[in-house]
């Protein structure tokens, strides 16, 4: 079985928790690749804090089926990330929503 952190940069050492373990874009071949459990949220967004797809994706979920999904809603070959699971993806969005508050502060 495939560890999440092998889709890391330098296998996930200097991340921190709640960052993803993938950031780029999505292809099929990437997809295929990834472990059997993780969390996919596209980059493609209707607003900054609500991605067009955001799914836990689980052994029993077919790839070829998700696959044909993300393509159908034209999201293949955009920027996704891949989080080993929603309470990451979480901790990273409120870390983004702070960030982004600090700098409205800011000016």
């Amino acid at each position: 079985m495939k560890n999440a952190k092998d889709h890391a940069p330098n296998g996930g050492s200097n991340r921190q928790p709640f960052a993803p373990c993938f950031a780029g874009y999505l292809t099929k071949e990437r997809l295929l690749s990834f472990p059997r459990h993780f969390y996919l949220v596209s980059n493609v967004a209707n607003n900054p804090f609500n991605p067009a797809l955001e799914i836990e994706v689980v052994e029993e979920v077919s790839r070829e089926a998700l696959w044909r999904m993300i393509v159908d809603w034209r999201l293949n070959g955009r920027k996704f990330a891949v989080f080993l699971d929603e309470e990451s993806f979480k901790a990273d969005k409120d870390e983004r929503l702070k960030m982004a508050r600090a700098l409205m502060r800011a000016q």
